[in-house]
């Protein structure tokens, strides 16, 4: 291998990880606000499993499920409605996945949320993100970099 491939490669791993040193910061930053919005009982208004067909280019159909609840609070004498479970939008291929997502997040009943004081219609019921993201976020550029370093170091022309 040559300096100039040697320092092709050196800059391309330095440019993955920086995309994924940016990524995490990004969620962990959002996480550490989240945190420290305020706590507010709400009532469950629905927790369910939505499950949707959907279909690929080939025509193929696949069942995803998608966790979804609705819950009432109120904040600072103010009724608000809000319908976040996580950060962000949560799809399983198996439905088990998904009901555990849920698990403890019953209608009727009062589960803690976390809610935005400055902006109260801003709420969420789990203020954090999931393994599977942050594995997602991380093995997955991982991989790609070192699936770059032995295809560069050890394939031979």
């Amino acid at each position: 291998m040559t300096w100039g491939e040697r320092i092709i490669l050196a800059l391309g791993i330095i440019f993955l990880l920086a995309i994924e040193a940016t990524g995490i910061y990004i969620y962990y930053d959002e996480y550490q606000i989240m945190n420290k919005w305020e706590s507010v009982q709400a009532t469950i208004t629905r927790s369910e499993i939505e499950p949707v067909q959907e279909y690929d280019k080939s025509g193929n159909s696949t069942t995803s499920h998608f966790p979804r609840v609705e819950y009432a609070y109120t904040f600072n004498d103010h009724p608000f409605t809000g319908e976040k479970l996580t950060l962000h939008k949560l799809k399983y291929s198996m439905e088990e996945s998904a009901k555990r997502s849920i698990d403890g997040i019953e209608v009727g009943k009062p589960h803690e949320i976390k809610v935005n004081p400055a902006e109260p219609a801003k709420s969420v019921i789990k203020p954090g993100y999931s393994w599977g993201m942050v594995l997602g976020f991380t093995l997955g550029p991982l991989v790609f970099v070192l699936l770059f370093v032995v295809l560069t170091f050890f394939v031979k022309e």
